[in-house]
């Protein structure tokens, strides 16, 4: 019996030892999400550069070098250690590099295991007077803008619809001027990817959210840097849980302010109180 507990008593030590040490190194910071070994690893490669495309030309996300994302990658710089090498592009155009890259997708393009979903842009129907449209089947008669990357999603989506025509558009500045001079009858855009529309207020309407044709955003992990992308991703979902709201909502009171060329005192008014907005699939609007 001794003997025997003396073979197992070493065992014993050794099995609590590595647990001990396991859980040492691989705790989570609460603050940055990190595990020691993750923080020597940052302390490791702080002076490196990491490439980051961010579209910079999307409402309220990325544009003119603030928004959301812009917010959350300076918040992680700012906390984890890691500086990025911010790379602009525009929203008709694509990443280039195998970096880390914000790409829009369409809603039936599948997400890979590098892809990080961040949020959704739901497609809206504008229109010029408002318009109560509870179902797609309430839509009668109408002419439809629509750009001509999207005819073929929208015709599907709105084949609950009765006698519509269609009008395809190039852009959607040409399409706006349809609208205007009454060619069409309304329109389908990205919400938030033309919200500098419908944003200005009492010119157009929001009529109804398609909730099933929308453009995915998402974050691309990079190619090569994998310790990286798990300490990103990590720090993303709890960045998401504790400001995505917040920074969101700030983000929209400013675009609604700078494009409604709003005096001081209605700001004052305006910033002086708490906003909350709206979800579709978690996207605000």
């Amino acid at each position: 019996m001794k003997k025997r507990i003396l073979i197992i008593l070493p065992i014993l030590i050794a099995v609590v030892t590595f647990i001990f040490v396991y859980r040492y190194y691989n705790k989570e910071d609460k603050t940055t999400t990190l595990t020691i070994t993750e923080k020597r690893w940052v302390e490791e490669n702080h002076e490196k550069e990491f490439d980051f495309e961010i579209v910079n030309d999307y409402p309220l996300y990325g544009l003119n070098g603030v928004g959301v994302i812009f917010d959350f990658v300076e918040d992680f710089e700012e906390n984890i250690g890691i500086e990025f090498n911010k790379i602009s592009y525009l929203k008709t155009e694509k990443p280039t590099g195998k970096g880390y890259r914000i790409r829009i997708l369409d809603n039936d393009e599948e997400l890979t295991d590098q892809d990080l979903f961040l949020f959704s842009d739901n497609y809206v129907i504008v229109g010029k007077q408002y318009e109560r449209i509870n179902h797609i089947k309430d839509i009668k008669n109408k002419k439809i803008g629509v750009l001509k990357e999207d005819e073929e999603k929208i015709t599907f989506y709105l084949k609950g619809a009765s006698n519509l025509s269609y009008a395809t558009y190039e852009d959607v500045a040409t399409m706006y001027d349809a609208l205007d001079k009454e060619e069409i009858n309304m329109l389908v855009v990205p919400n938030i990817m033309y919200l500098n529309y419908t944003i200005q207020k009492d010119k157009y309407h929001i009529n109804y959210y398609l909730t099933e044709a929308k453009k995915q955003i998402v974050l691309t992990l990079s190619d090569s840097d994998k310790k990286l992308n798990t300490i990103l991703v990590k720090y993303y979902n709890k960045w998401k849980q504790l400001n995505y709201v917040s920074e969101y909502n700030k983000e929209y009171l400013a675009y609604y302010i700078d494009n409604n060329k709003l005096d001081a005192k209605t700001k004052t008014s305006l910033m002086s109180k708490n906003y909350v907005y709206g979800y579709v699939e978690n996207v605000p609007y």
